[in-house]
């Protein structure tokens, strides 16, 4: 009768150990892939997209560029021809990911001749990733990526 309660106690206490053991892995996997999550790819001090442009001719005393800069917080500031600063949306910062994302933009070659009245340069920072585009390389990309959040 000992030797059974006792053979009782065993499984138990491996049954338990095992149920124990199982959930601490379930939530420390589980807070892992929270933490490094797939849309947290950049720092929200870091700039996720960048739009440097400017055109002419410029006649005097009008600006004829514009800096656009998206954070990955969400801030957004535009500084040249039109100057504000605003936060967009935790969701509409990882639509722009998604949409980075989407479009390959950061793998394909976006080399093309510049233009000789228009200039724009594209800095995207992803996933560790930095790319510089000279416009208008990979024009319909960065159309889609930008008309989430620029007004044109």
């Amino acid at each position: 009768m000992k030797k059974k309660i006792l053979m009782i106690g065993i499984t138990m206490s491996v049954l338990l150990t095992t149920i124990f053991g199982g959930f601490i892995f379930y939530r420390w996997f589980q807070e892992k892939g929270s933490n490094s999550g797939e849309l947290a790819s950049t720092q929200t001090n870091d700039i996720l997209f960048e739009k440097d442009e400017g055109w002419g001719p410029c006649p005097p005393g009008r600006v004829c560029s514009q800096t656009a800069t998206l954070y990955g917080s969400g801030k957004l500031t535009l500084k040249g021809d039109k100057n504000y600063e605003k936060t967009l949306s935790k969701n509409l910062v990882d639509q722009v990911i998604i949409q980075i994302r989407q479009t390959g933009i950061m793998n394909k070659s976006c080399e093309t001749p510049t233009l000789p009245d228009y200039s724009a340069t594209y800095k995207i920072n992803l996933d560790g990733q930095e790319k510089t585009i000279r416009f208008p390389g990979c024009e319909n990309e960065l159309k889609r990526i930008e008309d989430l959040f620029l007004e044109n």
